[in-house]
């Protein structure tokens, strides 16, 4: 036959072929579901505000290394995650979200990837309930909340890292 002849492989080297391809579509596949899916956790689901919610003009919003409200509260991001967890507030007051954490921080509203849950849009993503930025360990955001509602928010660095904030009239 020669040199050149074509050796004939045997069935099985056909098989594992077979398998080895359609085992990485598969995964592939999975892959993008998993990514195009985004996070299914129930602290970062989307909640409807409620009927009487009145949308305001847009909030105000700063970055800043110290900032302190006429009123609202703090919430303080460590390691361990936000804390509280959930704080509320009235229509109109401030959150001031720091950072105490050895990590950067962003602050957006939940769902993830869109940030759209809050309904005054603005800001780099859909919401204006969106840092758009991280801050540094030490650093601060905050938020004027306009609208009524339970507002669940995450750190788009850590979606592990999660909480709400609940905004009564």
């Amino acid at each position: 036959m020669g040199v050149f002849a074509t050796q004939r492989r045997p069935l099985y080297f056909w098989k594992m072929k077979k398998i080895i391809i359609v085992s990485a579509f598969a995964f592939a596949a999975i892959a993008v579901f998993l990514v195009l899916r985004g996070p299914k956790n129930s602290q970062l689901g989307e909640v409807s505000p409620p009927p009487s919610a009145v949308l305001s003009p847009t909030p105000s919003e700063s970055v800043s290394e110290s900032v302190t409200p006429a009123s609202g509260k703090t919430v303080i991001y460590t390691d361990a995650g936000f804390s509280p967890s959930t704080v509320t507030i009235k229509r109109g007051e401030t959150v001031i979200f720091k950072n105490n954490s050895s990590e950067a921080m962003w602050v957006a509203s939940a769902m993830h990837p869109t940030h759209d849950l809050y309904p005054i849009k603005g800001g780099c993503v859909n919401s204006a309930f969106d840092q758009c930025e991280e801050a540094a360990p030490g650093g601060s955001w905050s938020f004027k909340f306009d609208v009524a509602g339970i507002w669940k928010y995450h750190n788009h660095l850590n979606l592990s890292k999660f909480g709400s904030v609940v905004v009564e009239e």
